[in-house]
């Protein structure tokens, strides 16, 4: 909670949300900081190989439907590309 609320900039991550539940999450995380905060969900579909954005036009909230291996890294690659950390 001490980052989040000192924190500038916020990305969350959440494996599976449908489109209610993500848009109640953006109200509630928006609610909890005055970080600009970020969501990015990944929704496993049954038979996808790769990684496909959706656009749920839900403000800060990126969806991406993606296969249902958690642990696959070409798919975090894909998801995390040209995201960078900073201190």
């Amino acid at each position: 909670m001490k980052k989040m609320m000192s924190s500038k900039s916020i990305l969350f991550i959440r494996w599976g949300a449908k489109y209610e539940e993500a848009t109640e999450l953006q109200k509630i995380l928006s609610s909890l900081t005055k970080a600009q905060i970020r969501i990015l969900i990944l929704n496993p579909v049954d038979g996808i190989q790769t990684p496909t954005e959706v656009d749920w036009e839900i403000n800060n909230v990126c969806m991406v439907n993606v296969p249902h291996d958690p642990n696959n890294v070409s798919t975090w690659d894909y998801v995390l590309d040209e995201i960078l950390l900073r201190h």
